[in-house]
């Protein structure tokens, strides 16, 4: 067999496997396409909201650590027995005592102490957390109240964590509720957690705006207007659960699963003591002196 034969055989041979093998590789092709196309698919970017500058990619399985830190609005969570039964998918320490300041002297509280502030709880937690959660400025003057809220916001970005700031609920003014300079300092406060803590100057910091949120519910309030009822514990604490899984990337904790959205007011009309199977009652169980003596008894400020 002559060479110019063997040549030919050879081309068309190797013309036959190449048509042979090149199925195999589209199809390849495809699948890798196809898994691309999946993964992006998982990877939701939802939309952004005022003050959430989130751009979730992926969703972490685990559970995170929570720091709640708040004054006497917040302490409501701590005060009715059943009010934590509304803090989900993470793991919370809440530290929420009456008469708190954010980072000056606080003043004595209904529960017979003068307890540290906001600034101190979170430095003598020696664990680690993920988020700090700051509900307080009602005891702050509010010439110095911006220093103090920077004090520890310098102080949790040191211990690796991120802070969720809330709104304060607007007080009600007269003979059950507050002086109308202390209406009008909330507002100031509130004016400047918003402009303070906003995203782009801290990716770090977030609002949450339980003044918005709870905005026309008085039930979920004392006569006052700013301390928590039943109703209101549970609501405050459904809305941090949400707020939290959003800020640190975990599954929504009243899905179960996927991303959570921002809270929005229309997610306030609900019956917060059927959802979490709570019976009402006006019995707050509070923890006096410096020994925490436990007292269960009715609501101390109510008539």
């Amino acid at each position: 067999m002559n060479k110019s034969v063997i040549r030919t055989i050879t081309s068309m041979l190797a013309m036959l496997f190449s048509l042979s093998v090149l199925p195999s590789q589209s199809s390849a092709l495809r699948l890798t396409t196809s898994g691309d196309s999946t993964d992006s698919t998982t990877s939701t970017t939802p939309e952004v909201g005022l003050n959430n500058p989130f751009s979730m990619t992926t969703l972490s399985p685990r559970v995170p650590n929570v720091l709640l830190v708040g004054d006497s609005t917040m302490a409501g969570l701590r005060w009715f027995k059943d009010a934590k039964k509304s803090l989900k998918g993470a793991s919370f320490i809440l530290d929420a005592e009456s008469c708190r300041s954010v980072a000056a002297t606080s003043c004595y509280g209904r529960e017979q102490r003068i307890p540290t502030n906001a600034f101190t709880a979170i430095k003598n937690v020696k664990s680690q957390f993920d988020v700090v959660v700051l509900m307080a400025g009602t005891h702050n003057d509010p010439s110095t109240v911006e220093s103090e809220f920077a004090s520890v916001k310098r102080l949790v970005e040191k211990k690796g964590a991120k802070l969720v700031v809330l709104t304060l609920r607007k007080p009600q003014h007269g003979p059950r509720g507050v002086s109308k300079s202390s209406v009008a300092a909330i507002e100031q406060i509130n004016s400047m957690i918003k402009r303070m803590f906003a995203p782009t100057t801290f990716p770090t910091t977030f609002v949450a705006d339980w003044k918005a949120f709870s905005a026309g519910h008085n039930n979920w309030f004392r006569q006052d207007g700013i301390h928590l009822s039943l109703h209101g514990a549970l609501a405050l604490g459904w809305y941090v659960s949400e707020v939290v899984a959003r800020v640190v990337e975990v599954p929504c904790p009243s899905e179960q699963s996927g991303i959570c959205g921002i809270p929005t007011h229309k997610d306030s009309y609900t019956d917060w003591l059927q959802r979490f199977s709570v019976k009402y009652t006006e019995t707050h169980c509070y923890e006096d002196g410096v020994k925490r003596t436990k007292v269960c008894e009715r609501d101390r400020r109510l008539p």
